[in-house]
């Protein structure tokens, strides 16, 4: 039995075989082979690509079938093991109108599973429905424009009944809204024959965006500068055209940063197209998924600086230990010190140390002095974080010189921003450092 180990190629490769290619598995006439009949002539990439995959999968490079009557070109392999390995997966050999073909279990999951399972889906058997529709959509399906609409639609056709339903089920799995199942009668183009199809469309702009962002058809790939050329408004189906790369990219960004807005200035600092900043905030509550994207926008958000650019330290923990290093330097200078020297060892401080602390029993580890750091060295952050550090340094002094001066009266002489809360502890926390 052949091993197959990059599941998601193998999915893609099903969804290519249902679509258009087939499995002959003849016991009596020893003939056992897998096909897949291309357009040479107006895809020769595809076939190229599927040409490829086959190797890659089956280790086999397939022979080339040309047709002296049309434009087709079949891709053929001839080995009974890896038929019966393909059958084994729940393909079925012979006649797919007839046998009524449908997607493996393997690949496809129903909601209810999806809901009981999120950490499995998300980690494994969304890319293979993923997969298995790009295959799907680049044998059987159709992208073409609507001129009058001035529009991009998607459809799927097939003449078995549970591909079409497997299909539409798959999109919905994806948050993917599609039509009905369409039913109506065609003549096949391989013998002629009358046949009762079925169609499923995705005609929703927002779906067809999502569809080609989530599934990157080759399809789209090759033509998608044709198919835009068509309509009026191209950047409408392209805008949130974007790898997970990118997503990653944004995120790192972010969290150096810590604004959207400011992850777009960034980009188009660079003289890049900038996405918008809902596209960037999209895409990685796509890559997180929408848990560890909240937990990881809270934490990233402790340092934060506003529209109006304002800096915030929102992590009283922070604060206090920005207060206990402004101290220190304070105190090993015997309290005569000037700011502007006091500002530069609390700035080395930040870019040399890693920092973890322990509070009631609970490490931190403060990755956050990265954050800090990273924005010390960035022109656009380094003067906003330095004038809120200057105001930590004169609260720490202001606490020494008056130790029984109210939070009321040092919140007014500093005009300081803080929360009453965070600053009564950090002025409580100064005055232990003095005991």
């Amino acid at each position: 039995m052949l091993n197959f180990k990059d599941k998601a190629s193998l999915a893609e490769m099903v969804g290519i075989i249902l679509g258009d290619g087939h499995l002959k598995y003849d016991l009596f006439k020893r003939k056992y082979s897998i096909g897949i009949s291309l357009n040479e002539i107006d895809d020769p990439k595809y076939v190229k690509y599927v040409e490829s995959l086959m190797l890659s999968i089956f280790k086999v490079k397939p022979s080339l079938v040309h047709s002296k009557k049309s434009k087709k070109i079949n891709l053929e392999i001839y080995r009974k093991q890896i038929v019966e390995a393909l059958i084994s997966i729940g393909l079925v050999p012979g006649n797919k109108v007839k046998n009524q073909v449908s997607v493996p279990e393997w690949i496809k999951k129903d909601i209810s599973w999806i809901i009981n399972n999120q950490i499995l889906w998300e980690n494994e058997y969304k890319l293979l429905v993923i997969s298995c529709l790009k295959g799907l959509i680049d044998t059987d399906g159709t992208i073409y424009p609507i001129i009058k609409e001035n529009a991009i639609k998607i459809g799927f056709k097939n003449a078995s009944f549970p591909l079409i339903k497997d299909f539409k089920e798959m999109c919905e799995s994806l948050n993917i809204r599609t039509s009905e199942i369409i039913p109506y009668i065609d003549i096949s183009d391989s013998n002629k024959k009358e046949y009762t199809y079925f169609n499923v469309l995705i005609q929703a702009r927002d779906q067809v965006k999502k569809f080609l962002k989530t599934i990157n058809p080759m399809k789209w790939q090759y033509k998608a500068d044709k198919l835009m050329n068509l309509v009026n408004k191209p950047f409408d189906y392209r805008m949130n055209y974007y790898k997970i790369s990118d997503a990653l990219h944004w995120k790192e960004l972010y969290e150096k940063i810590g604004d959207f807005r400011g992850v777009k200035e960034f980009i188009k600092n660079q003289k890049k197209s900038p996405p918008k900043v809902d596209t960037i905030r999209r895409n990685i509550e796509e890559i997180l998924g929408k848990k560890n994207y909240l937990n990881w926008l809270r934490y990233n958000s402790n340092i934060h600086i506003t529209e109006t650019l304002k800096l915030t330290l929102r992590e009283y923990e922070l604060k206090k230990i920005l207060c206990y290093y402004i101290y220190k330097i304070l105190k090993d200078n015997s309290f005569s010190i000037e700011e502007t020297h006091v500002l530069k060892a609390l700035e080395n401080r930040i870019n040399t140390e890693s920092i973890k602390i322990f509070n009631n029993g609970k490490k931190y580890s403060f990755l956050l002095f990265g954050r800090l750091s990273s924005l010390l060295n960035q022109s656009n952050s380094k003067n906003l974080l330095t004038n809120y550090l200057k105001r930590l340094i004169q609260l720490v002094v202001k606490i020494i010189e008056f130790p029984s001066k109210s939070h009321s009266i040092i919140r007014k002489e500093l005009n300081l921003s803080f929360s009453q809360d965070h600053l009564i502890k950090l002025i409580n926390d100064v005055k232990n450092c003095m005991r």
